[in-house]
């Protein structure tokens, strides 16, 4: 099966924009007879608490926020940025440029919100997978562990992390901080999984 790598995350790939990262989702090019592949896909090991501090360091520096500028500010190397920017950027809240970084008007409205930021990325996280998947999965009853999410993306040509125990670590954590936190999913901690909520 032929693939491509996109939006930065575990398997030490090489990202869409063409540069090695903290490794890179696979998204086959093609699944089940000729289909086109999925959509957009979140990128692994980044934190929802992440993004959002991008967010206010752009808004922080303004018109002067290149991607060094950036790192620099957000007390990182650049390596562990460019998942997040691409995190950012997939989620609709910042733009990059040549010139630099900068907030989208989607981005202003989520960085000068005092609360409940995280839902205001809940339709946009619904149509991005991993969530996309759990929504589905998860709305039957008795909800849907982890582990089955990972398993249906894998089949799709899907993952994160070429080995199988660490791409379910991965598909957990995303589902946790950003499905759970934008109130798209609902969690049991007892029974380990995911319902829609």
């Amino acid at each position: 099966m032929s693939g491509q790598q996109r939006d930065g995350a575990s398997s030490g790939g090489v990202g869409a924009r063409g540069r090695a990262g903290a490794g890179a989702v696979h998204v086959a090019e093609t699944v089940d007879e000729g289909k086109p592949a999925p959509g957009p896909v979140m990128p692994g090991g980044v934190r929802a608490g992440q993004v959002m501090g991008l967010v206010e360091v752009i808004a922080g520096l303004g018109a002067r926020a290149d991607v060094a500028g950036v790192a620099h500010a957000m007390g990182g190397d650049l390596a562990e940025l460019l998942p997040v920017l691409d995190a950012a950027e997939a989620l609709g809240l910042i733009r990059i440029e040549k010139a630099g970084l900068a907030l989208t008007e989607e981005g202003r409205r989520f960085e000068e919100a005092n609360k409940d930021r995280m839902t205001m990325l809940r339709a946009t996280l619904a149509g991005m997978e991993p969530f996309r998947t759990a929504v589905q999965l998860g709305s039957r009853r008795g909800g849907v562990a982890s582990e089955a999410v990972a398993e249906s993306l894998a089949r799709q040509g899907i993952w994160w992390h070429h080995e199988p125990g660490v791409n379910r670590s991965l598909v957990h954590a995303l589902l946790l901080s950003w499905g759970v936190g934008a109130k798209l999913l609902g969690y049991n901690g007892r029974k380990g999984r995911f319902v829609s909520i």
